[in-house]
């Protein structure tokens, strides 16, 4: 930065850039420190014996990853060679033990080409991270991408997916623009706003990302943002000049009230507040926003549940949560529909075997079809709550197990394996080690599905 620019780290008003630190309630730190006692201290991890002769598999114990967002270029080796431990090569802002590339923990699940059982999940890969933070900029241009331009160059944060391809790029197209934009008696080329809070960040119209990535920030700021209702929240990245008319997060915008603040595109700002993005493909970075949002949907549904993760009202009957895809309005992503799908002929054999497994469980579908449960955010958060064990195949759907409670069990179902599914820093994998969720990883690629042994 060049001296035209002045940075602080706390509010002043000479200040072109500040950061402050944004901690979370005393009580969910307490509630949710490894050290709560009350929190499971012993969660298990296990994948299906067939997974661990694919080469695939072999693949991530060497540290050759695939799909893996910010694990491909900067890693260190061993004395024998080998690719023992990356980080992110997007930048510093990942916490230090970037888990979601450490494939140590993988390793132990697998001797040989056979699956060892359930294995503890480490108590230092369910830890919570640094805090958030919240950063304020003056008269900027924000980008479409979620970055902004100041005079001296593009700035934003790099933990989010594609930050460096898109977010920098998009951003720096618009640095020229900045001191004329600043000039009131200029023509701006660009529409103008006084306050806008930055929600955007790559595949933010994505409902996996938007759960995990980008709804948990608002969140975040939601009371602040109630009670600043002049802040416009500039939301949803494309690579096209407009975003869809269609996207699922849509829905949460008008359940919060909040659809008439949108912006969108090249915008510019008096004054931006740009929060701590998402991690691409790891909550782990930004799990204390994930927590929180979990906490305010459970307070929304009118539950209680303490810092023991004792519930009240208690759950009345539990339920087995089977999610079942089509290739439906509400699935974006259509392109592995076919091989995200539960077989016709073994789907009714399957429902029947849990109902058989698990006769004091009601056996609940949460279908994509649905377009009551799809429009309705509480609704599905209320689903995932109540299950003792959710069973489906990878895909955004599972970003909901953030609401269930911790000692429960996710089973994903794996057709397509590669890093993304990882045991521990795959995305639901990571997910389900934050919340205190047993993960069960089910590959059915060259056996198929195995009613009898799911």
């Amino acid at each position: 930065m060049n001296g035209a620019v002045r940075i602080g780290v706390k509010k002043n008003e000479a200040a072109d850039l500040y950061v402050k630190e944004m901690l979370p309630s005393k009580q969910l730190i307490e509630k949710w420190a490894v050290t709560n006692k009350a929190r499971p201290n012993r969660i298990f991890a296990q994948i299906s014996d067939n997974l661990c002769a694919t080469n695939k598999f072999k693949d991530i114990l060497k540290g050759h990853y695939k799909r893996a967002k910010g694990c491909y270029k900067v890693y260190v080796k061993d004395k024998r060679g080998f690719i023992k431990k990356r980080f992110n090569d997007y930048g510093a802002t990942f916490h230090p033990e970037h888990i979601r590339c450490e494939n140590t923990f993988a390793q132990t699940l697998c001797n040989n080409n056979d699956a060892t059982g359930m294995q503890v999940v480490p108590n230092h890969m369910r830890k919570l991270h640094e805090y958030p933070f919240l950063i304020t900029a003056k008269r900027v241009v924000v980008g479409r991408g979620g970055m902004f331009a100041m005079p001296c160059g593009p700035f934003g944060l790099f933990a989010s997916c594609e930050a460096v391809k898109w977010g920098v790029p998009v951003a720096n197209a618009s640095v020229e623009n900045v001191a004329h934009c600043r000039d009131p008696e200029a023509e701006c080329p660009y529409p103008r706003a006084e306050r806008i809070f930055i929600m955007t960040q790559y595949d933010d119209t994505q409902i996996g990302q938007f759960m995990q990535e980008a709804l948990p920030k608002l969140i975040y700021h939601l009371d602040w943002l109630y009670a600043n209702p002049d802040v416009r929240i500039h939301y949803g990245f494309t690579k096209q000049p407009t975003v869809p008319a269609f996207v699922l997060p849509h829905f949460f915008f008008r359940w919060l009230k909040l659809e008439h603040r949108l912006i969108n595109g090249t915008v510019y700002a008096d004054e931006v507040y740009m929060p701590r993005e998402g991690g691409c493909q790891d909550i782990g970075y930004n799990a204390w926003e994930v927590v929180t949002m979990r906490e305010r949907f459970l307070r929304e549904l009118d539950v209680h549940e303490s810092k023991g993760f004792v519930v009240s009202p208690p759950i009345a009957k539990p339920t087995v949560l089977v999610l079942t895809r089509s290739p439906g309005p509400y699935t974006q992503n259509k392109a592995d529909y076919t091989t995200r799908r539960w077989p016709k002929d073994k789907f009714p054999l399957m429902l029947q075997a849990l109902q058989e497994n698990f006769p004091k469980h009601t056996i609940e579908l949460f279908a994509d079809t649905n377009k009551t449960l799809m429009t309705c955010p509480l609704c599905q958060a209320d689903a995932f709550f109540r299950a003792d064990v959710v069973i489906g195949m990878h895909g955004a759907g599972l970003s909901n197990a953030m609401f269930m409670r911790p000692g429960s069990v996710m089973v994903e179902v794996v057709h397509d394996f590669d890093a993304r599914h990882a045991p521990i820093i795959g995305i639901f994998p990571r997910l389900s080690g934050i919340i205190g969720l047993h993960h069960y990883t089910m590959y059915i690629r060259d056996t198929g599905l195995d009613v009898i042994k799911l």
